[in-house]
């Protein structure tokens, strides 16, 4: 098969590299062997759906590690200001969620509002469980 030279450079089509389907090269076009699942499947429902399932994960790392109330006073501590940093960057355009319910609360996705619950909460609850398998006290839920 013989193809036409790309402009100025003299390659054929042949050399260039398919089009990912992501941004950063996931999907079936990419040239890596990763194979992700195709979430976009659950629709509008999709950011709702990774953020529960990884906050039951950050729930069960939390639980594992007795580390409730650590991830809740930091929540606390992190939250007005991750409330207004997203608010500020979605009101700026600087990032849209095109999966989404629609839902809002305050001006913000309430995927958002879950997302800045489960990061923390992730944190935290990994810190602890490290600190748990190393063998040293650290807060924990009985403290």
């Amino acid at each position: 098969m013989v193809s036409a030279p790309l402009a100025g450079n003299g390659l054929t089509d042949r050399y260039r590299s398919p089009a990912p389907t992501h941004p950063w090269g996931f999907g079936a076009a990419s040239r890596t062997s990763t194979v992700l699942p195709d979430v976009t499947v659950l629709g509008p429902y999709t950011y709702l759906a990774t953020e529960v399932l990884w906050g039951t994960v950050a729930l069960g790392v939390l639980w594992w590690a007795g580390a409730f109330r650590a991830a809740a006073r930091t929540i606390a501590v992190l939250y007005p200001f991750a409330f207004v940093w997203d608010w500020y960057t979605l009101q700026a355009g600087v990032f849209e969620i095109p999966l989404r319910t629609g839902v809002t609360l305050l001006g913000i996705p309430i995927e958002e509002h879950l997302f800045m619950l489960v990061v923390p909460a992730m944190v935290v609850g990994t810190h602890e469980s490290l600190r748990k398998l190393d063998g040293r006290d650290g807060p924990t839920d009985a403290a």
